[in-house]
């Protein structure tokens, strides 16, 4: 059960993530990764904010 899903994840992710990952994260990250900081950074501030505040 092990061996038989090993081999098949290889061949499948190396061809199917290599290809799709190149061109789908380089157009798509780059435009997206702008505007995601930002709007991450809020909610993430707060909540860096709020676990400092409690230990205190």
């Amino acid at each position: 059960m092990m061996p038989p899903p090993m081999p098949l994840q290889t061949p499948l992710q190396t061809p199917l993530q290599t290809p799709l990952q190149t061109p789908l994260q380089t157009p798509l990250q780059t435009p997206l990764r702008m505007p995601l900081p930002m709007q991450l950074q809020t909610p993430l501030r707060m909540l860096l904010a709020t676990r400092p505040r409690t230990e205190d």
